[in-house]
């Protein structure tokens, strides 16, 4: 089992006059939309989950969207048992409310954001990228081009799937990933909560991994990436610093390098669990003494009752 330390920050950018982006990482997420800044940060042993979700709409729309999309994550984690119970790592496995039904939280996101657009009369929609750890599993989920990423042994690996026009060309051999990176439907998303089911039928991006130990994670924004490379990020997230510090730093690389659009991180590091040797043995030391104890009361009371 692993302890995983957690970070989220989220910041309107320098251009922005609002944030349409949120977070959400062990029941924690902006849930006051009018407050541009947020963060959160915290420890969980064995299970996690974690999501960023990028509004689009404009003026207040982008942000309800969003703001909807991780209500009905804390919503789905409460109905499911956001803390499956402990127990062997198969047990824990098969509890992993995301593991069980992904698509059951996705449709009812989905449907929340469409009533949404039902009422207001116009068109709005959100990202979702969802990282859920369970045991020694971490499950990724996501629809849009909020990525994903994981750092391991120095290597930085993507391994959410963008859902854009432009890496759809990419996957079809039409473009290179440098003339992706200046296309035009680079912002096109083609996957993304918000769509009625007459129009289109929603297919999220899934990956199941090994967590190792010092794995670290990355949730983000295309606030950040479309600001810092991939390189920059890497050697961010490989500096020697706390959760905390390197969401800090990310969102700071962005800002720096202009900060056009709102930014959102959520950073989760896994750290293996070791089992604490000198406790056990003074725990079964104790039981041992207590039963020598209890044995020898038995015995004493049985000759005084043969007396």
């Amino acid at each position: 089992m692993y302890r995983l330390s957690y970070a989220a920050r989220t910041h309107q950018g320098r251009i922005r006059q609002n944030n349409e982006d949120n977070y959400y990482v062990d029941g924690s997420f902006r849930r006051n939309v009018d407050q541009p800044e947020s963060s959160c940060a915290g420890k969980a042993d064995g299970y996690l989950m974690a999501s960023v979700c990028d509004g689009m709409g404009g003026e207040e729309l982008g942000e309800l969207a969003s703001l909807t999309a991780v209500e009905k994550l804390d919503e789905f984690c409460g109905l499911n048992g956001r803390s499956p119970a402990a127990g062997k790592d198969e047990d824990r496995l098969a509890a992993a409310p995301l593991r069980a039904g992904a698509m059951r939280y996705i449709r009812a996101a989905n449907a929340g954001i469409c009533g949404e657009i039902q009422k207001k009369g116009v068109r709005m929609g959100s990202t979702v990228s969802l990282l859920e750890f369970a045991a020694d599993r971490v499950q990724a989920v996501n629809l849009g081009d909020s990525r994903i990423y994981r750092l391991r042994d120095g290597r930085l690996e993507q391994i959410s799937t963008d859902h854009t026009a432009a890496a759809s060309m990419i996957r079809d051999g039409i473009l290179k990933p440098e003339e992706a990176a200046v296309h035009p439907g680079r912002h096109q998303i083609t996957q993304y909560l918000g769509i009625f089911p007459s129009e289109m039928i929603l297919e999220p991006a899934s990956a199941d991994l090994e967590v190792r130990p010092r794995d670290r994670y990355l949730i983000c924004s295309d606030g950040l990436t479309d600001m810092v490379a991939d390189g920059e990020i890497c050697e961010i997230l490989s500096r020697g610093k706390r959760p905390e510090k390197l969401a800090q730093d990310l969102v700071q690389a962005a800002l720096s390098a202009g900060g056009r659009d709102n930014v959102t991180v959520v950073v989760v590091e896994a750290e293996e669990i070791r089992e604490d040797f000198f406790g056990k043995l003074f725990q079964k030391l104790r039981a041992e003494a207590a039963l020598s104890r209890e044995m020898a009361d038995a015995a004493s009371s049985s000759s005084d009752a043969n007396r």
